[in-house]
């Protein structure tokens, strides 16, 4: 019986200490900084939050930006040629800022 309770508590400490080794894994990914990614193309369309851009590349690039900092806005308009600057975050690309890419 001895054997058994010792076996019984060696396992619900091994169980107890994965928990807690994937919990600190989890934290580790969660700390990690995004490194910001820049994009600087032609603006073809837009609205009030979102903007399109062409870059050299000739793909077609949307952003949406309704949580951003008027100050970090650049006031584009069509024919533009703008910087967006975004992270990436669970594949998700969150505008930082938009800038005039002739004035960089």
């Amino acid at each position: 019986m001895k054997k058994l309770s010792l076996l019984m508590v060696t396992l619900m400490l091994a169980g107890l200490w994965s928990c807690g080794s994937s919990e600190n894994d989890s934290d580790a990914t969660d700390s990690i900084v995004n490194d910001t990614i820049s994009a600087t193309g032609i603006v073809i369309d837009g609205a009030m939050n979102s903007v399109i851009i062409v870059p050299d590349s000739g793909d077609t690039l949307y952003f949406s930006y309704p949580e951003l900092d008027p100050e970090s806005r650049y006031g584009w308009s069509i024919g533009d040629t703008i910087t967006v600057n975004y992270v990436e975050l669970d594949g998700e690309m969150i505008v930082t800022s938009l800038t005039d890419a002739n004035a960089q």
